[in-house]
């Protein structure tokens, strides 16, 4: 599956990940360990889902950061790339009408200053979060960071250029 969802920025566990699990200089050669079979982290897991859940909750009350509409917008975009690795089963339009939301979310927050999701769009980032919860806990590790540094090129940014920013 073609991911043709927008890109997000990087989050602050995703830089914990990389500084783990992508050696400096190396993030195209790096070859996987035994470590890198296992299943993603415990405490990422979980740093991505309250993340996520704290996010959901800010945006359906209004809230004036922008880092929630964007946390929700990394947890999409990895869901729908999980997904298109084998990890989880929903339509393809529930993950477009969840970005739709987090678009109209933002142009909103243009005009009044609060970002703000209501309606069949925030069911919709419901049912992509909890499916991102079940798929960090059954994915690799390496698919993880395959994921992420997909993340990096399709941003046009290296791994090591986000290490120095971090």
């Amino acid at each position: 599956m073609h991911s043709t969802l927008p890109v997000p920025v990087m989050q602050a566990t995703d830089r914990l990940f990389l500084e783990l699990y992508v050696p400096a200089g190396r993030a195209r050669t790096t070859k996987r360990t035994r470590a890198m079979l296992l299943p993603v982290p415990g405490f990422i897991v979980r740093e991505v889902s309250l993340t996520n859940h704290v996010s959901i909750t800010m945006l359906e009350s209004g809230s004036t950061e922008r880092e929630h509409l964007e946390a929700l917008r990394d947890a999409v975009w990895f869901s729908h790339e999980f997904m298109a690795l084998g990890y989880g089963e929903i339509a393809r339009e529930v993950f477009v009408r969840a970005s739709d939301a987090l678009t109209q979310c933002e142009q909103e927050a243009r005009t009044t200053g609060v970002y703000r999701v209501a309606g069949p769009g925030l069911t919709d980032l419901r049912t992509v979060i909890a499916l991102l919860d079940v798929q960090f806990g059954s994915a690799r590790t390496y698919e993880y960071r395959d994921t992420m540094l997909k993340l990096y090129r399709a941003q046009g940014v290296t791994a090591d250029a986000e290490r120095k920013r971090a």
